[in-house]
């Protein structure tokens, strides 16, 4: 199956932590076992010049590497490798990736599966660990529409990326996801949670190591940006329900976001959390049937 694909994967590392170095690697191997028709393409934005382990090993690899010798944001990073991969080759999809992630060989072909029909514009994976709680694989119940995304392992169509103007620059590194989805979401496309096979993603391994992402500052830069969209009460990021693709999740979110009180929403959302868990071991079990949707 000819894969019309290219990844895209952003790697900082200006410590040159050489335990995050081998992360990358393996991250890239896991792409390229998902075909060798597949561009891969590492965008560093360490601001460090070209680390030569790196371009070796990627050279080994068929992959290609970007390097710069000043330091790039997130989404400057991000947006480098697009346009690389928009100036080099007619490739439809591009999956975004971070260097702590790695996918199955059938995650490629299971996202470009996913992506028929030309209202879907993003397919997300199922992880091993992520911030959007519905999208942990412990969770895992099916294809859904999901309140919210995550910027982990991401397919797009490459018109979709120009028409909403790549990844937000304005942000360093937080709720750029977000506006991303929301302004997919305006352009009237779904964004769609499928499982892809297993993925572990090593959360939060790279900033934990260094990072140029500033919460706070992306916090109010997106208040900013979408005063719709700010907490009813000071206990939430957002306004969920803003973000809800369907009837009864923007019901449910609606209702979530008018209750104050961290604890008591805490209890309410792993209350949720395990109806979901009962919910797929129900079907499992074969004692209840698995509706798509």
């Amino acid at each position: 199956m000819l894969l019309n694909a290219s990844i895209v994967i952003n790697y900082y590392n200006p410590t040159n932590s050489r335990r995050l170095l081998y992360q990358t690697l393996l991250c890239v191997e896991s792409y390229r076992e998902n075909g060798k028709d597949i561009n891969i393409v590492l965008v560093d934005g360490s601001g460090s010049g070209c680390n030569s382990d790196l371009k070796r090993s990627l050279q080994e690899s068929n992959s290609y590497y970007l390097y710069f010798s000043q330091k790039k944001s997130f989404a400057e990073g991000y947006n480098a490798g697009i346009r690389y991969v928009g100036e080099n080759w007619k490739t439809e999809y591009i999956v975004l990736s971070a260097n702590d992630i790695v996918v199955s060989p059938q995650t490629i072909a299971k996202l470009t599966e996913e992506m028929n029909g030309g209202q879907i514009g993003c397919v997300i994976p199922y992880l091993s660990m992520s911030d959007l709680l519905c999208q942990n694989s412990r969770y895992e119940s099916g294809t859904c529409l999901p309140t919210g995304m995550t910027l982990n392992v991401n397919m797009f169509r490459v018109d979709d990326l120009f028409a909403i103007g790549l990844v937000p620059e304005e942000l360093s590194g937080y709720f750029n996801d977000l506006v991303m989805f929301r302004r997919l979401r305006m352009l009237g496309k779904v964004i769609k949670l499928v499982n892809a096979g297993n993925i572990y993603h090593f959360g939060k391994s790279t900033t934990g190591i260094s990072s140029n992402a500033s919460l706070q500052k992306d916090k109010a830069t997106f208040w900013a940006l979408y005063p719709d969209c700010a907490p009813i009460n000071a206990n939430a990021w957002l306004k969920y329900a803003m973000f809800a693709q369907t009837r009864s999740s923007r019901l449910f979110w609606s209702f979530f976001d008018h209750i104050p009180g961290k604890l008591v929403q805490r209890v309410i959302l792993l209350g949720y959390y395990a109806l979901l868990e009962l919910r797929r071991t129900l079907i499992k079990c074969h004692i209840m049937p698995f509706v798509k949707g």
